[in-house]
Parts: C-alpha cells; structure tokens; sequence
C-alpha cells in the first residue's frame, strides 16, 4: 500500500476510539498490542510511520502516548463531540459553529 499511495500515505494507525475497547484492560493493555502491531508493519515496511491512538475522550492516553512514543510519531488526535457523539445536534454545523452563549 505505501508503495501505491507514495508520498500522499501519511501514516498507519493502529486502533480507533481504543480507550472505549474493554478488551484492552487499559492504555498499559494497548500500549503492548500497539508495540506488537507496529513491529509487525515496521518489518514489512520498515519506513512506515505510525500516529497514536485515535482516543474518543480519555486524553490521558494520548499524553501517555506521548511520553512514551513521542520520538516515533507522526500524529496525536482525539474525537471531539460538543455536544456528545450520539446526541443529534452533534452534526458538522455544530462542531464548525460558533458556541452560544449559556
């Protein structure tokens, strides 16, 4: 894929929303199956690169990411949802628009 996408491949992400995932037991949990997954395409494509998680709303994982990945990353991002990602006003116009007064 990288060799097909060329310059316009940015990264490869391992794990969307994974603070949300049980199975992880953790960011310790992820952390070590992140560090697996990443071996396994760092030896099939020893140029890739890798951002952090995706987090839903736990920010703490993407600071831990930082501190421990930091040097070997190309990006950090969390979803954010003004309003909650399953409310209905939740929409693009919402997240883009300016923030009403209280």
């Amino acid at each position: 894929m990288q060799g097909a996408l060329g310059d316009r491949l940015h990264s490869f992400e391992i794990g969307n929303e994974v603070d949300l995932m049980r199975r992880f037991g953790g960011y310790k949990g992820y952390f070590s199956a992140y560090t697996h997954y990443k071996a396994a395409g760092r030896k099939a494509l020893p140029e890739a690169t890798f951002p952090g998680p995706d987090v839903a709303g736990n920010t703490q994982w993407a600071l831990d990411f930082a501190s421990t990945e930091g040097a070997d990353t190309k990006l950090l991002t969390h979803h954010y949802y003004r309003s909650g990602a399953t409310r209905p006003e939740a929409t693009l116009e919402t997240l883009l628009g300016a923030r009403q007064a209280a």
